[in-house]
């Protein structure tokens, strides 16, 4: 008796749906991802009637968070790693989620503890300002946030601003 071939592929776009649908939790298993970032790694091995309807599915099974929310957690996550908002937007933005949820995030905490860790000791003459000014601006922080924090960090020392 002759065994039947066609009987696993049967239904090949089925065998593709399921094999995109495990990529899909393998990827979530390690972090949460946009639909954007998810179809950018499913393209490489699936066809998008694929990728729509395996993400679809995934998020019939509430497997994928609201973008709002992976950028507020992201932009959170990024404060407290002390990041800069022109970074933490790219970031966002790289993404493909909304950048509106950086928008109220105050930068001045995170520069003040940037220089605080940086410069934790000695004195806070000019030459150490102007250092500590270029610090912060490679770090991509903007002019009026640098002024605040560096007076955020005079303060904090005890010091009057220089």
């Amino acid at each position: 008796m002759q065994k039947d071939q066609s009987a696993p592929d049967a239904n090949p776009n089925r065998n593709e749906f399921n094999r995109a649908l495990d990529r899909i939790a393998y990827y979530l298993a390690a972090r949460d991802h946009s639909r954007y970032e998810l179809t950018t790694k499913l393209s490489r091995a699936f066809t998008p009637e694929v990728i729509e309807q395996a993400l679809a599915e995934a998020d019939a099974r509430n497997w994928l968070v609201d973008e709002w929310e992976m950028a507020r957690r992201a932009a959170e996550s990024l404060v407290r790693k002390n990041k800069s908002l022109t970074y933490i937007v790219g970031h966002i933005r790289k993404r493909k989620l909304p950048t509106e949820a950086a928008a109220d995030l105050d930068e001045v905490d995170s520069a003040a503890q940037l220089l605080i860790r940086k410069f934790k000791s000695g004195s806070r003459d000019q030459k150490t300002r102007e250092k500590a000014i270029r610090f912060l601006m490679y770090r991509g922080f903007r002019g009026n946030t640098i002024q605040s924090a560096l007076a955020q960090w005079s303060q904090d020392s005890g010091s009057e601003e220089i």
